[in-house]
């Protein structure tokens, strides 16, 4: 695949799989994309959920950190997930790799930001991080909070484990618009209303999205993921550089 791949958690519940002479099915991907005009093309591995056997082209995690604590409030939970991109088991022939659909797959949520730290670590290998050295390596959300305390845990796990564990941090696409949580919500409640975001058995973010308090870490930490994910299409290769204009066919 042209990278090397660490080594996976033991409690990692998913592994990956791979297109049978994977080299000439990318080529002949590339081949086809060029001549269609195609500006993404999918991916020749993709991933199974060895508990569920669900498939998946990819997997991404988001965090939202806690609330700031005012006076007697203290604050709103901070939130973490991964969410899954689904790959069917059997595609119909309408099926469009581009316009996959999107499930939570796990989660969790705590005011203190050390616990929510562990259980990003925690999370990430149950979901599969370094089955390839992308795979759930990047959390979606606020780079700039935090930073002496992810720093910390960052020196144990570099120490421990080599600097490719380190926990990683990237903003979502359009984090710093002074609007960014109205886009959030508006792509989130877009992909409801399109029948392409699941919850599954993740309650927090659907109790969540009922109650809906403005600014919500965990809304936002969601929001962010899957504007993110709509505007990039992270789990198709770009056939060349792109304005990510997405409103292709595939």
């Amino acid at each position: 695949m042209g990278t090397e791949l660490m080594t996976p958690g033991r409690n990692s519940i998913i592994e990956m799989l791979v297109s049978q002479e994977p080299y000439y099915t990318l080529r002949a991907r590339q081949d086809h994309a060029k001549i269609t005009g195609k500006k993404f093309i999918e991916k020749v591995i993709w991933f199974r959920n060895t508990d569920t056997g669900q498939l998946y082209h990819s997997l991404f995690p988001a965090i939202g950190w806690p609330a700031e604590i005012k006076d007697q409030d203290k604050g709103q939970s901070g939130y973490i997930c991964v969410v899954g991109v689904v790959k069917p088991k059997v595609p119909p022939k309408s099926y469009k790799t581009l316009n996959a659909k999107f499930q939570i797959i796990d989660e969790f949520q705590s005011k203190d930001v050390q616990a929510l730290l562990d259980e990003a670590v925690k999370m990430r290998e149950r979901m599969g991080f370094g089955v390839t050295p992308e795979l759930v390596s990047t959390w979606y959300g606020d780079a700039d909070r935090f930073l002496t305390t992810l720093s910390l845990l960052n020196e144990r796990l570099i120490m421990g484990r080599g600097e490719e564990y380190a926990l990683t941090v990237t903003p979502p696409v359009d984090y710093y618009d002074p609007f960014s949580f109205d886009q959030y919500v508006r792509s989130i409640k877009s992909c409801i209303l399109g029948n392409r975001l699941f919850f599954g058995d993740c309650d927090i973010i659907r109790n969540k999205l009922r109650r809906f308090d403005k600014d919500d870490p965990a809304i936002g930490a969601v929001g962010g993921l899957v504007h993110t994910l709509l505007t990039q299409v992270m789990w198709m290769d770009a056939t060349e550089e792109t304005s990510f204009n997405v409103d292709e066919e595939d």
